[in-house]
């Protein structure tokens, strides 16, 4: 019994039927339900949903003169077979017009825990969020149809994943971080890959996982982190003293603390490393706000876990002459720290 992508099949051990969108590996595949979930299954234990017709003599001729392409598994060496993680899906809604047309951006959960997940758009330093939903391990979802037009802004996004499940497991590190692409991606063929998550071509991005495949991952040493944030300071604080001269007499900063602000290659850096650079740019700058007689000093950290803002507030809870309190709802919402200095 051979089976392929697309077709119709049925249960040997209960009743149902589903259409097989893809092959996992030489034993499973993944079966898309009626009621659009997609669910692992064996091989072995799926049969056809209609037993194909007895083929004329005519067609008989036709299959040998053009056989029809069967999915045959390629060899494990070459076959990329995703597993324990969450992958972002770009699948191009009509395959004959791989690099002009429109895509699907999809999500699948690949891993064992249940998921809560968003994916935001960033514009001007702020993000919106596009789309927020749940999975349960093996399962996917659509999450948008966008144009062409649409691609430049739905290269950059602010991914978040929450893992959790219902029976006892190893708590996982939740994800935060920001997905870059270039444009140009989009429209080289190079960039899409079959025999993936799609049974069609696609680009597939790992995010949960630091490392893209086919990237050497960087390994953050405590030299690496200091000369990263003293790059960073030195570019700013030319472009704050300028600022606070000529466009601002009340001596008032506004400092960026998010990650991708203070470098822009984030890879091999763990949570831990990433919050400790943006702990050490802030006591930079506030040293500096400080020194300098500035009255006043908006942090901008995010809202995230509420990790680097509860370390924030720690470091200026043991501080004299000043003053912290959040910032204006209607500018940085709940994501910055106003400091008063004097």
């Amino acid at each position: 019994m051979s089976l392929k992508a697309g077709d119709k099949v049925r249960f040997l051990d209960e009743k149902g039927e589903g259409v097989i969108t893809r092959f996992i590996d030489n034993r499973q595949v993944l079966v898309q339900m009626d009621d659009g979930f997609e669910i692992p299954y064996l091989i072995a234990k799926l049969v056809p949903a209609e037993a194909p017709a007895k083929p004329s003599p005519l067609s008989a001729t036709r299959k040998e003169a053009e056989p029809e392409t069967v999915y045959s598994p390629v060899a494990a060496s070459e076959q990329v077979i995703y597993t324990d993680g969450v992958f972002l899906v770009y699948a191009p809604l009509d395959s004959k017009f791989l690099l002009s047309g429109n895509f699907r951006v999809m999500v699948f959960n690949m891993s064992s825990s249940h998921i809560q997940f968003s994916i935001s758009s960033r514009n001007l330093g702020k993000y919106t969020c596009e789309f927020a939903g749940s999975l349960a391990p093996m399962q996917s979802c659509s999450v948008r149809d966008i144009k062409t037009s649409d691609i430049e802004r739905w290269a950059t996004l602010r991914v978040e994943i929450q893992f959790y499940s219902y029976e006892p497991f190893l708590p996982r590190e939740p994800v935060s971080r920001l997905i870059k692409q270039k444009v140009a991606k989009f429209f080289k063929e190079s960039s899409f890959s079959s025999g993936g998550l799609t049974s069609e071509p696609s680009i597939t991005l790992d995010l949960t996982h630091a490392m893209q495949r086919g990237q050497e991952e960087e390994y953050f040493e405590e030299k690496d982190l200091s000369r990263i944030v003293l790059e960073k300071e030195s570019r700013i604080s030319k472009t704050l003293s300028v600022r606070s001269e000529k466009n601002n007499p009340l001596l008032e900063w506004e400092v960026d603390l998010h990650a991708e602000e203070l470098t822009e290659n984030l890879a091999g850096m763990s949570n831990g490393q990433i919050i400790d650079m943006q702990l050490r740019f802030f006591q930079g700058k506030l040293d500096e706000a400080i020194a300098g007689n500035i009255r006043k000093v908006v942090f901008i950290h995010g809202v995230g876990n509420g990790r680097l803002k509860g370390e924030i507030r720690k470091v200026l809870a043991t501080l004299q002459g000043i003053r912290y309190h959040d910032a204006s709802y209607s500018s940085y919402g709940f994501g910055a720290t106003e400091v008063e200095i004097f």
